[in-house]
C-alpha cells in the first residue's frame, strides 16, 4: 500500500476506521472492475456517505495514482448530520504493480487537510476596486468604506 505523505502536521490520512495497536486504520478505498472510469466528471459526481466528523478548519481531499502522478479527485465536506459527503469529479485510470492496467484497480487515498497548520489567514473573497494607475499597473483598493463610496457613485 502507497501512503501519501506531505507535511505530516497539515495532511493526514483520513481513517474511516478507527486503529489498533500499531494498524493505521483503513484511509484508502480501492476499486476494482471499473469498466469506464471516465464516466464519472465534475457534472456527473460519484458521491460518497461515509460516518466522520471533520472540525471547522479540516478539509478532505480525495486523491488517485494514475500510474504517473497523483491527481486531486474533488473533496469532501460535512453535512447536518454527523456524516461527510465526498464528491469524486474524476476518477484515474485503472493501474495494477504502479502502472496503467486493464486489470488494474483504482485506489483512491483520502487526505485531512488542516488549514490552520499553514499559518495562513483565508482572506477570501475580497471585496476591492481594481483601478488602474498611468504606469498601467492594477492596485486593489480593500478599505470597506472607500467600497461602499465607489458603489454607492456607480449608476447602473
Amino acid at each position: 500500500m502507497t501512503e501519501i505523505i506531505i507535511y505530516p502536521e497539515i495532511i493526514q490520512p483520513f481513517q474511516f476506521t478507527t486503529s489498533r495497536g500499531t494498524d493505521p486504520g483503513l484511509s484508502v478505498l480501492e476499486l476494482s472492475d471499473v469498466t469506464n472510469y471516465e464516466v464519472v466528471t465534475a457534472d456527473a459526481p460519484l458521491k460518497l456517505l461515509v460516518d466522520g466528523q471533520l472540525a471547522n478548519n479540516e478539509y478532505l481531499l480525495p486523491v488517485g495514482y494514475d500510474g504517473e502522478f497523483f491527481l486531486p479527485l474533488g473533496s469532501g465536506k460535512p453535512t447536518t448530520n454527523g456524516k461527510i459527503e465526498i464528491d469524486l469529479e474524476r476518477l484515474p485510470a485503472a493501474v495494477s504493480k504502479g502502472e496503467r492496467s486493464l486489470e488494474g484497480s483504482i485506489r483512491i487515498f483520502f487526505q485531512k487537510v488542516i488549514s490552520q497548520g499553514l499559518g495562513r489567514e483565508f482572506n477570501y473573497p475580497i471585496l476591492a476596486v481594481a483601478e488602474v494607475g498611468e504606469d498601467k499597473k492594477v492596485t486593489y483598493n480593500r478599505d470597506e468604506n472607500y467600497v461602499k463610496l465607489q458603489v454607492k457613485n456607480k449608476s447602473v
